[in-house]
């Protein structure tokens, strides 16, 4: 009991159970009782209750990478209202098939660049443990060449992008330990410069340096108007003369950022896949490894509070018409230096049937928010496992 005690909360997933099964043991007639006109009309004030009043389930994807996240396929609903041929299928499937071997090829270079290790070298586990001997690591990094060397002469400039904002990176980070150690709070807009730097490295682009705060956008549900913005957006930045007729740029992904860590790490229980049904079940026991143990078991990990579900999820669904995507926008939550990768799926009737306040209580294949375990750009192995999303999100489509 006394080691329980360091949780805040205990969580219980059932894997033998599927979405059909969970509506008839939990009908959702009787999960809600919030008005339309209790909906909050200001993001800030929204949690997953309200995420789940609008019909929207949420799916916390613990056993996925960021990679494996963000390039799982999104299931036919033949609502795209595009008509396929087989040669653009075959298209598709060689175009994905190359991005993803080039965004692999950069992945290793970025490995031999030396940035990992210097990450690795400060020995990161807060910024309150960051000290004067890390700010003089810091300043020593700062001629540092982030370019590695037998580089193909293809990806040379990709390079010297990755170097300019590698040392940026480096002053920007030195700057966030020199508040601590004078006592001067950091705040969101330090941590929002911190990763915007740090993902400008791989090619992503925000508008961040020119509009610190992106304006409010508005969305009507139902007969309540909801105002609220991501605080910062990375956008397709390929300009052509077909896109020149797009009146707001398409989203990459919608960024939410704080300054508090995330919330206190929760153990997962899993039940056996090999009960059958209506058969109760003893949850089998964690590890308390910081890692899956070889037997599948979840870790105990750190996850999203509800309100971060809530106010995030609602940015994504005031964005998810400017999605580059096709039924689908990600997102992404920074928590001090912690990144969880997030989706909102929906298709076009259930996107416009939660702007006209119709929530389908009892539709199986409901709208999903799905997440990712944090994951820290501070530590070596986790940047690790960041690199190929961020390469992908900063390639041109």
């Amino acid at each position: 009991m006394a080691a329980e005690s360091n949780f805040k909360i205990v969580k219980k997933i059932r894997l033998d159970v599927s979405d059909d099964d969970t509506e008839k043991l939990f009908p959702l007639t009787a999960q809600f009782d919030i008005p339309i006109s209790q909906v909050p009309c200001r993001l800030c004030h929204w949690t997953k209750q309200h995420i789940e009043y609008l019909g929207i389930k949420t799916s916390f994807q613990f056993d996925k990478t960021p990679f494996d996240f963000i390039t799982s396929p999104i299931p036919c609903t033949g609502e795209i209202g595009i008509r396929v041929l087989a040669y653009d299928v075959e298209r598709m499937i060689r175009r994905e098939k190359e991005k993803k071997e080039k965004v692999s090829l950069i992945s290793e270079f970025v490995k031999r660049s030396g940035f990992l290790d210097i990450i690795q070298n400060l020995y990161y586990k807060s910024f309150e443990d960051l000290n004067t001997d890390s700010v003089m690591k810091l300043h020593s990094y700062k001629d540092h060449c982030f370019v590695p060397k037998g580089l193909p002469s293809n990806l040379d400039e990709w390079f010297r992008r990755f170097d300019t904002y590698g040392k940026s990176f480096m002053y920007v980070l030195s700057r966030l330990v020199e508040n601590v150690m004078q006592g001067i709070p950091n705040r969101e807009v330090h941590f929002q410069h911190l990763f915007d730097t740090l993902v400008k490295m791989f090619g992503m682009q925000s508008g961040l340096s020119f509009e610190p705060c992106p304006p409010v956008q508005s969305l009507k549900i139902g007969n309540v108007e909801v105002q609220g913005s991501p605080d910062i957006l990375y956008t397709h930045h390929r300009i052509n003369e077909s896109e020149r007729k797009v009146e707001k740029p398409r989203i990459i992904a919608a960024c939410k950022v704080s300054r508090h860590k995330p919330m206190p790490p929760c153990r997962i229980e899993i039940t056996s896949r090999s009960k059958t049904r209506g058969e109760s079940a003893e949850p089998e026991q964690i590890p308390t490894s910081s890692t899956a143990s070889e037997n599948g078991h979840c870790p105990i990990i750190e996850q999203l509070s509800e309100e971060m579900i809530g106010q995030h999820c609602g940015e994504l669904l005031l964005k998810y018409s400017q999605s580059i995507g096709h039924g689908s926008i990600f997102g992404i939550v920074v928590q001090q230096t912690q990144v969880t990768l997030t989706e909102l799926r929906m298709t076009e009737t259930q996107y416009q049937n939660i702007k006209a306040g119709n929530f389908t209580r009892c539709e199986i294949d409901k709208p999903s928010f799905m997440y990712t375990r944090p994951y820290n750009f501070m530590k070596k192995k986790d940047l690790e496992k960041l690199v190929e999303p961020f390469i992908m999100f900063g390639l041109e489509p």
